[in-house]
């Protein structure tokens, strides 16, 4: 009798336990609160942030200066992060999609808005106090190189296109 209460005790302290630490929805052995790659497919070796090969990601940045996004468009795969950063001399702004998949709101001076754009698409943008500054986000299944143009070239940090 008195191993069955232990155990049961030790049950209930390693349940309670469990909660405290968190949780993690993938397996992956990364908590869901530091898992940046939430989902990861079973059985794929994963680093530090919870990302497989398979995973990483890349990080695009958009400035917002003089009434306008600049690059204006991007070409991106999916899994990609946009950082929009607002660095036009006091004016607030939004980074707003016309199909309401996303909306900053208000983005203060020296501030930024992130997005991770994990479905293929292509999203338009408006700034909704400004409607004259707008912009495209165009995301692949396949790994671009980051083209801003549209006509597939890449620009190098020579300014030619290759």
């Amino acid at each position: 009798m008195r191993k069955n209460a232990l155990i049961l005790v030790l049950l209930m302290i390693s349940a309670s336990l469990a909660g405290c630490v968190g949780s993690d929805d993938d397996d992956d052995g990364v908590m869901n609160n530091k898992d940046k790659c939430p989902n990861t497919p079973a059985g794929e070796t994963v680093d530090y942030d919870g990302c497989s090969q398979t995973q990483h990601f890349s990080r695009w940045a958009v400035l917002i200066d003089d009434l306008a996004f600049m690059p204006a468009n991007w070409n991106i795969t999916v899994g990609d992060l946009v950082s929009w950063s607002n660095l036009d001399g006091g004016r607030t702004h939004t980074v707003t999609a016309d199909d309401g998949t996303f909306d900053s709101g208000n983005i203060a001076m020296d501030h930024q808005y992130e997005f991770r754009f994990n479905t293929v698409g292509t999203y338009s943008y408006v700034c909704s106090i400004h409607s004259s500054m707008t912009g495209t986000i165009t995301v692949n299944a396949e790994t671009t190189s980051g083209d801003t143009s549209g006509d597939g070239n890449t620009t190098t940090d020579d300014n030619s296109t290759t």
